[in-house]
């Protein structure tokens, strides 16, 4: 198998406008640091993938193995807001992390097409995740045949 999160930081440019630029890297890189702790360990590779944007590849990792490592990390990165947030006097709530997850196993994959399509799937449920308000996991999976 191998699984594709997809992350999208909401609230880094508020932070920013509050605190600086160096306040919004702050909360960022500390999510890169609760991600690089979780996911690492199982063989994934964190990245930045744009402003606000982290994806994570997990190589031969099973959907349960990530959505309980997703869990941890936003155990982790929720309960580290508000020490970071106090010094340029904002609310945990103004960061929102909306979480993608596609997992493609041997047998389904091909239905993916490609790369892409995992990229595509999991941007998809990060988008989803977002509409819903943020500060969740949305996943998406192919479904086998009967």
């Amino acid at each position: 198998p191998v699984s594709l999160i997809q992350i999208v930081l909401d609230g880094l440019t508020t932070i920013c406008d509050a605190g600086g630029l160096l306040a919004s890297d702050a909360v960022f890189i500390r999510a890169i640091a609760f991600l690089q702790q979780q996911f690492e360990p199982m063989g994934g590779i964190v990245c930045r993938a744009g402003t606000g944007i982290i994806s994570i590849v997990l190589p031969d990792t099973r959907e349960n193995q990530v959505i309980s490592g997703v869990n941890q990390f936003r155990a982790q990165f929720e309960a580290s807001l508000p020490k970071l947030l106090t010094t340029v006097n904002l609310e945990p709530s103004v960061v929102n992390a909306s979480i993608g997850l596609a997992t493609a196993e041997a047998d389904t994959f091909g239905k993916m097409k490609s790369a892409k399509g995992l990229t595509a799937a999991a941007t998809k449920a990060a988008l989803a995740a977002r509409q819903a308000g943020g500060n969740c996991m949305r996943t998406f999976s192919v479904q086998r045949a009967a």
